[in-house]
């Protein structure tokens, strides 16, 4: 659960980089990138986090349910309904890995995002910087 948390203290982090980046004031298409960029990334994000949160609360319900029927110790029917806690539990933890690997992929896909959009607002910066280059060496 910690290494989860501080998964999505990341993708927090890094969402606000590109905010931050988006308002310094790269060019008004960069800007438009980025933003569609942020949007998306906080739409996953909160996807991300409520499903988290679902599973976090079911997980620790069923933990709950699963140490009151071990105190309870009340026989066969008992100890099968413990199992099938159990059971419960472990698809429930299989669940919230494979939201764990999602968030993973959606941060390496974010980083890729970002590091396309820097290339791209360098790109834009070398062209702009030539055309002006070029419209002072036809002013002189």
């Amino acid at each position: 659960m910690e290494r989860l948390r501080a998964e999505t203290q990341t993708l927090k982090e890094d969402l606000a980089r590109v905010r931050a980046s988006r308002d310094a004031g790269a060019s008004s298409s960069a800007q438009s990138a980025s933003g569609d960029l942020a949007v998306r990334l906080q739409e996953a994000l909160d996807r991300a986090q409520v499903r988290v949160r679902k599973l976090e609360a079911s997980s620790q319900v069923l933990g709950t349910r699963v140490a009151e029927l071990e105190a309870e110790g009340a026989g066969a029917t008992l100890q099968a309904q413990m199992d099938g806690l159990r059971l419960e539990l472990v698809r429930t933890e299989g669940l919230l890995l494979e939201v764990r690997e999602r968030q993973s992929q959606a941060e390496a896909d974010r980083a890729r995002a970002i590091e396309e959009r820097v290339w791209a607002v360098a790109d834009l910066e070398f062209l702009k910087d030539r055309v002006l280059k070029k419209r002072r060496e036809q002013q002189r």
